[in-house]
């Protein structure tokens, strides 16, 4: 196994945990519904949301379940999420900052098990997906979401775009481990190899009304450690060349409304 990427690692998602909360997390939310939908929380169940980030899908199933236990990896993400249940009165929710493919949760203990873009970043998924299914009850249900690849995925799309424009000679970059499971047979396979049954992979779409291309680049490139710590690489010039092109590939499409899909297995454990 090689060095952790980017996202892999915690420090990396502290620097972004707020910029995450105000300019991604109202996107993604929209697909951590999709999840949670999937599950199906009632107000007797006990959730577990793993690589939780600033809570869109602990937040959503807070509000059907009985109980919902958090865990990132992220202190910065883990006291956001502390915060922002508080502000929301969300008192069935406890966050813990944890390991995902290490998880200190003991066995067969919640009804659904959730991961709204999270357990697909870990080193080892296949290690984070099994762990969910030891801590599920048998019967209990899993949701877990990865991103489509372009061109069903805009957001990807336009980034990657914009660094081949702006830097033609260079090697474009090479796609996240994650990506992986922009095949949903792969999806599939992983999950059903961890030990969940009657595995469906179901795909879903949503677009992101930003309101402007500062807004854009706020979201895609500025919020997340994949793409921000390969522009910090950069000299200021090139950095400052590679921020324009987005720019004009924005308005070369009119808008900064971006579609992206994405993929949700659900099982049993």
């Amino acid at each position: 196994m090689g060095d952790p990427t980017p996202e892999q690692v915690a420090s990396n998602w502290n620097l972004v945990a707020r910029r995450y909360g105000s300019h991604l997390d109202p996107m993604t939310a929209l697909y951590a519904a999709d999840a949670v939908e999937l599950v199906a929380p009632t107000a007797d169940d006990r959730v577990l949301d793993v690589a939780s980030g600033f809570g869109a899908a602990t937040l959503i199933a807070a509000r059907l379940a009985g109980d919902v236990v958090a865990i990132d990896f992220s202190s910065e993400m883990c006291a956001a999420l502390r915060e922002r249940a508080q502000r929301e009165g969300a008192d069935n929710v406890t966050v813990h900052e944890m390991d995902a493919q290490a998880l200190d949760l003991p066995a067969d203990h919640f009804d659904a098990a959730l991961s709204s873009f999270g357990a697909m970043i870990c080193p080892d998924r296949g290690k984070a997906f099994a762990e969910m299914a030891r801590v599920t009850r048998p019967g209990g249900r899993l949701a877990v979401s990865s991103w489509q690849a372009p061109p069903n995925n805009e957001w990807l799309q336009i980034f990657m775009t914009t660094v081949t424009t702006a830097l033609p000679d260079q090697t474009p970059p090479t796609p996240p481990p994650f990506m992986e499971l922009a095949d949903p047979e792969r999806l599939r396979s992983e999950v059903e190899v961890a030990g969940w049954t009657d595995v469906e992979v179901v795909g879903v779409t949503h677009r992101a009304h930003w309101g402007d291309a500062d807004a854009a680049w706020a979201a895609i490139a500025e919020s997340n450690p994949l793409f921000g710590p390969l522009l910090e690489q950069l000299p200021d010039d090139v950095s400052g060349r590679v921020r324009a092109t987005f720019g004009d590939l924005i308005d070369e499409r009119g808008d900064a409304h971006l579609t992206a899909g994405a993929w949700v297995a659900s099982g049993r454990a």
